[in-house]
């Protein structure tokens, strides 16, 4: 066959090389458009024949051309439409289209066929195409074609005639393959299996878990097969390449197919799962894992493990023992089949025990019942748990570890675990029952477990503020302390709908019992508790010009009962009220009443603050203050501060008992933090029944200070015919004043004035000057106001002393310090001065001031070495002393010589801290010294800074030799 094979391809590729020789290079791609091709396929083992119908269509009226079939084939088609030509470039053909038109044709050629056993294949590449389909067929007994490539639409096999159809993709590829059932079966594969098979035994169903590990020596495999016992129930599969399995039952097994994608070849695995159920215990059993079938050899190993069934071999057949591992009850190897295992199983049965912890809360509508409930399952495993009676509960929530699903119906509830529990397990079971109205008693039953060998629980009763339990009827129960409950196990918290809400204070268990047997009954008196009230009123009162506003934090403390309403009153003045408060639901007045209803009942505390304010006549009035109060409380306290935002004068015109005079300081903390302005009054009191007024006035309003002459300085020249001539300079911050006046002294002649050294013309008003003063943006810029006026005082030529008196001009300006420099006569001089200026120190020297320059040197001299000087006369009289003594011979010369040392010793002791005494004393003198003529001259120059310089007399009047200064401080009046 394959030389006939290889001669016919000889003879189809000759003419087609021949040709292909002549053949010039292909044109470039051009516009070509193909809109459909439909390939249509006739297959054998000898030949793969094809004919593609075409439509093609030309959009460039030059040549175009585009790739129609890529890979090892032939083309087989010699006629061709007009205008359309193929050409081939190695493996690759192209097709050529010279004129623009629309071309339908047919083109017909065949492809090479590889061999994969068992199949026959055959692929290339062909155009692409808006529509690509294809259709292939194969004759022949037991014929099987596939569509490797794209999407197969149909595969049918009927009469001998094997047909596939489909689309191909974006990929162009066209790719199938074909074999024949004859030839299958000439190459039948070898197949070896080692198969390693578990057992699981539980008491409800027998787990099979069976790894199949095929070794597949000759051939490859396109599907395999296995039998199952009818009794097994596959589960689940597991294996690469698997296209689709089935099962089909053949008498006492069933058969499972499983199809690959493509052959299998070389090594294979497969995992099985299978279950077999088990109806009731004791049963004999028969353990057959899957088998596969059409292998040549399987040997493997089975394993048998068990859990809560005790286990008893009744046979074994085509098995050996081996070693068990750990886990594994039973081990076996075997080489063959079949072989079979008959066992005899056994449930053993759980033995379970609880202990319920069980917590009873009380609310104001409903009750609650947790019952925290501790299993211990020995022996075996358990899967689920049932507890009743439910009774009028409902179950709210079943929380635990495992726990898969849970189930209420007929007063039982049915718990499933997720695996097997074994061991210690803790289940919460949340029981509700609403109540219409507040029950005078309660009944708490146990939760109990169906099937518990022995029950144990501990019961804590607690309830919600305001309500009060004590013990009713007890039976098979004893009480016992709180601190003896044993704590609740912690599991996650679930929240829903109706668990408690979040603002409802959860007090702990108040009563605590114990009980050792499983019948129970426990019955509980409750009571409901008035609430008690408390109420503190801390009032804040601003008092503007005309307006009052104020507010009160009324700060309830609620004690045994929760309160959902407050009634408050306020006066009948009081305007704009407004309430604020957490969860406020409602506020309704009634007359000078006001209701405030909440959402929910508060408990512990709870603050409610009011706002409000009210109009008064601005000038004087009389203010009643606070009268805010808190009704239904069982005692009111609260305090009082009173501040102001306006310039107004406060007086208490009434404030009787209980109310208090306190300090601003005896307020509380959080009050003193909601003031943002002195307080002028404070007042604490206790009780409801207090009558507190204010008197207000409104204080006289005082002009401001809109301009001040920081410095003023006056020079005046007085000749002897008694002619004056004064200068008068300021130096003035204006902040909003217009003119500056002068009032000039009795007979004084005004000659000129400069504002800012430049000349201005004041203006007269009767008696007074008025001089224009600039206004600048800078306010603090301080700038010159000089006036120069002439004054006839009389002649100086007199023999007997004579008084003069000066007087400076009257300003209605403020000022802050003023100097005043006289120049007189060389033939006269000035003494005993007086008037409200001070004459500066040096200016005149007499006896006064001799004595006082004597007194003065001696008091420096005696402050400075006053111990010097002592202790030179002490040392003085001591020699004194001793020559008196030598001489009279009193005293003998060791005496004298000691006498002299002690001295000697005490003045070598004392000369250092005299000394150093003297240094700090000579010290802190130059330093209070340079002190003062620093601050001197930095006031000086702060005032005046420009005049540092020597002042400037009249250009009139030369100044003579003698002349005073007189400098005033305005705070001491001292130079």
């Amino acid at each position: 066959m394959k030389p006939i094979r290889l001669l016919l391809a000889v003879l189809m590729f000759v003419p087609l090389l021949s040709s292909a020789k002549t053949v010039a290079l292909p044109p470039p791609p051009g516009e070509l458009v193909l809109r459909e091709i439909n390939y249509t396929a006739s297959l054998s083992d000898a030949e793969a024949r094809f004919v593609a119908e075409i439509d093609l269509e030309s959009l460039n009226r030059s040549e175009a051309s585009m790739p129609l079939l890529d890979g090892e084939v032939a083309v087989l088609t010699t006629k061709l439409p007009d205008g359309l030509r193929i050409v081939r470039d190695g493996n690759v053909y192209r097709v050529v289209a010279s004129k623009q038109a629309r071309f339908k044709f047919k083109l017909e050629f065949v492809s090479k066929i590889t061999r994969a056993e068992p199949w026959n294949q055959t692929a290339f590449v062909g155009p692409a195409a808006a529509i690509a389909s294809v259709n292939a067929q194969a004759s022949g007994t037991g014929m099987e074609v596939q569509l490797l490539s794209g999407t197969a639409r149909e595969t049918a096999s009927t009469n001998g005639l094997a047909r596939v159809s489909g689309f191909l993709g974006s990929d162009r590829a066209v790719s199938l393959r074909w074999q024949s059932k004859a030839t299958e079966a000439a190459h039948k594969a070898v197949v070896t299996c080692e198969t390693i098979a578990s057992a699981q035994i539980t008491p409800n169903v027998i787990k099979f878990n069976t790894q199949l590990k095929y070794d597949i020596v000759q051939g490859s495999v396109a599907r395999l097969t296995l039998a199952l016992p009818a009794g097994q129930a596959l589960t689940k599969l597991q294996g690469a390449q698997i296209r689709d399995w089935q099962t089909k039952t053949e008498g006492d097994r069933q058969i499972l197919t499983v199809e690959f994608i493509k052959p299998i070849e070389k090594s294979y695995s497969l995992t099985l799962f299978s279950e077999q159920s088990v109806d009731a215990t004791p049963l004999s059993a028969q353990l057959v894992p899957p088998q596969p079938l059409d292998i040549t050899r399987e040997s493997g190993s089975f394993s048998v493990a068990a859990e809560d069934v005790t286990v008893e071999t009744e046979s074994v057949v085509g098995l050996r023992q081996i070693n068990a591992t750990t886990g594994t009850l039973a081990a076996y190897q075997f080489y063959a089949r079949p072989f079979s295992l008959g066992l005899r199983l056994r449930r053993i049965e759980a033995v379970v025990t609880s202990f319920s912890r069980v917590t009873a809360r009380l609310e104001e509508a409903r009750l609650l019942v947790k019952h925290a409930v501790t299993l211990n399952v020995e022996k075996a495993g358990i899967y689920s748990v049932e507890f009743g009676p439910i009774g009028n509960f409902i179950v709210a929530d079943v929380r635990g570890d495992g726990i898969e699903d849970w189930k209420s119906a007929n007063g039982k509830l049915s718990i499933n675990f997720s695996n097997r529990a074994l061991g210690t397990r803790v289940i919460e079971v949340q029981l509700e029952q609403a109540m219409k109205a507040f029950p005078e008693q309660i009944e708490v039953a146990p939760l109990h477990l169906t099937g518990a060998g022995h029950e144990s629980a501990q019961i804590g009763a607690a309830s919600t503020p305001g309500i009060r339990l004590k013990t009713g009827e007890l039976s098979g129960l004893s009480e016992i302390p709180i601190t003896s409950l044993v704590a609740q196990a912690s599991l996650p918290v679930s929240v829903n709908s109706q668990s408690p809400q979040a603002g409802t204070p959860v007090l702990p268990e108040t009563l605590a019992y114990a009980s050792v047997q499983s019948d129970w009954k426990l019955t509980l008196a409750a009571e409901r508790l008035s609430s008690r009230v408390i109420a503190d009123i801390f009032n804040l009162v601003t008092i503007g010009d005309g307006l009052v506003g104020g507010s009160a934090a009324i700060r309830y403390v609620i004690v045994n009962q929760g309160v959902q309403e407050f009634r408050v009153k306020v006066p009948a003045h009081w305007k704009n009220i407004e309430f604020t408060g957490p969860n406020i639901r409602r506020k309704e007045p009634s007359g000078d009443t006001w209701t405030i209803s909440l959402q929910d009942k508060a408990w512990g505390g709870y603050t409610l603050v009011v706002t409000y304010d009210f109009q008064f006549d601005p000038h004087k009035a009389t203010l009643p203050v606070g009268g805010i109060h808190a009704l239904d409380v069982e005692r009111e306290t609260g305090s009082v501060a009173v501040t102001s935002a306006a310039n107004l004068q406060l007086a208490v015109k009434n404030a009787k008992e209980p109310l208090r005079r306190i300090d601003e300081y005896e307020l509380a903390e959080p009050d003193r933090a909601l003031i943002s302005r002195p307080v002028l009054q404070a007042f604490r009191y206790d009780g409801a029944d207090y009558d507190l007024a204010l008197d207000v006035t409104r204080f006289d309003e005082l002009a401001v200070l809109d301009a001040v002459a920081d410095r003023t300085q006056l020079t005046t020249v007085l000749t002897d015919s008694g002619q004056m001539l004064t200068q008068a300079s300021f130096m003035v911050k204006n902040n909003d004043k217009q003119f500056q006046r002068f009032t000039m002294p009795k007979g004084a002649d005004f000659w000129s004035c400069y504002v800012a050294n430049q000349p201005v013309k004041p203006e007269r008003d009767g008696e007074t000057l008025l001089v224009p003063l600039p206004r600048g943006a800078n306010r603090d810029q301080a700038f010159s106001v000089e006036i120069v006026y002439a004054l006839k005082i009389g002649s100086l030529k007199t023999s007997w002393p004579s008084s003069l008196a000066l007087v400076a001009p009257v300003t209605d300006m403020q000022t802050t310090y003023a100097e005043w420099e006289l120049y007189v006569p060389q033939t006269h001089r000035l003494a005993n001065f007086g008037g409200n200026m001070t004459v500066a120190r040096g200016t005149t020297y007499g006896l006064r001031d001799a004595w006082r320059g004597f007194l003065a040197f001696y008091d420096d001299l005696l402050e400075e070495s006053g111990s010097v000087l002592i202790m030179v006369g002490a040392i003085s009289i001591l020699g004194v002393a001793i020559m008196w003594a030598l001489r009279s011979r009193k005293v003998s010369w060791v005496a004298l010589l000691g006498s002299f040392a002690v001295v000697l010793i005490l003045a070598a002791m004392l000369l250092p801290a005299i000394r150093s005494a003297g240094e700090r004393a000579r010290s802190a003198s130059c330093l209070n010294n340079a002190q003062q003529i620093g601050l001197s001259m930095h006031l000086y120059a702060q005032g005046a800074p420009e005049e540092f310089a020597a002042p400037s007399a009249p250009a009139t009047a030369a100044p003579p030799p003698m002349c005073v200064k007189l400098r005033t401080w305005p705070s001491s009046g001292r130079t």
